[in-house]
């Protein structure tokens, strides 16, 4: 049996508080730039092309940002028509972005941080600087306004540690 997949612009329709601020002048970023460094927190399907987006926003979490950064890189190409039907805001009130407007030339890839004591897993870019690709150094981790992300960073990157029962 097949299970049918969604399309990468499609998700969860609740809003969280955190997207609900309405801008004032000057609030929203640019969309210039490889890093996109701040969260997006909406997206939606629409016309090919860039032609503008339709329907109903839904909430973008670190997965859908990730998304987002890969379609800003040459890793892409291969899913540049789907993505072009694709768009981001950064928050109500600011304008609305094409998946690949702006594509730029970096070895990205999607990656997941996972700790399996605490449970958490979480979605970030990855950029492959060169190098020998299993040492930490020849990456550069980054999401949302942070710009590079270390091993042992709680928010993105936690480290695993050992609990002991007390009694």
């Amino acid at each position: 049996m097949t299970q049918k997949k969604d399309p990468p612009c499609q998700g969860d329709t609740q809003i969280s508080a955190v997207h609900r601020h309405v801008p004032r002048d000057g609030d929203c970023h640019s969309s210039a730039g490889a890093y996109l460094p701040f969260m997006i927190g909406r997206y939606r399907h629409g016309l090919p092309d860039c032609g503008g987006g339709s329907g109903s926003w839904y909430s973008a979490e670190c997965l859908e940002n990730v998304t987002m950064r890969y379609a800003r890189t040459r890793k892409c190409l291969e899913h540049i028509q789907i993505l072009a039907g694709c768009y981001w805001m950064e928050r109500e009130g600011c304008p609305e972005h094409c998946y690949i407007e702006g594509t730029f030339d970096r070895d990205f890839y999607m990656a997941r941080v996972k700790n399996s004591e605490q449970g958490l897993s979480h979605a970030v870019c990855a950029e492959f600087l060169g190098g020998n690709a299993d040492e930490f150094s020849s990456w550069k981790f980054y999401q949302f306004t942070e710009l590079n992300i270390k091993p042992g960073d709680w928010k993105h990157m936690p480290l695993g540690r050992k609990r002991r029962r007390r009694r």
